[in-house]
């Protein structure tokens, strides 16, 4: 069973994808905060993390910098949740966290659940 982080600060959104991904086989994690959500990934080592932009703390732009220092971590995909949408912000974002070429996807938020499946199952395969 694949292993899914969520950091989340939306507790309903948190549940909502959080059913949505156990219904389809993936074992979820979730954390409403990025130091929760740090510690999460440093202990479960998911095989993908679902992230936030914006959170209590630090963001999840500082969340990916962290992530990308720990050789044993940095490979895993990440997916943007985000309601940070226009192209023009996308591409800020892409600008902001263009860490050793490595390309993220990004999903606006309000989002479909068959939307959401799709790309990580584009990211994780079978």
């Amino acid at each position: 069973m694949k292993k899914i982080v969520l950091i989340e600060d939306d507790k309903d959104l948190c549940e909502m994808v959080q059913y949505l991904l156990e219904s389809n086989g993936y074992q979820t994690f979730l954390a409403h905060d990025a130091e929760k959500g740090m510690r999460l990934i440093q202990k479960q080592k998911p095989d993908l993390i679902l992230l936030d932009i914006i959170l209590p703390g630090i963001d999840g732009a500082e969340v990916v910098k962290r992530i990308n220092t720990q050789p044993y971590l940095r490979d895993i995909p990440i997916i943007f949740l985000t309601g940070l949408v226009s192209d023009n912000e996308r591409e800020i974002l892409r600008e902001k966290l263009n860490v050793d070429g490595k390309q993220y996807q990004i999903l606006g938020k309000p989002f479909e659940g068959s939307a959401l499946l799709k790309i990580i199952f584009e990211a994780l395969g079978p």
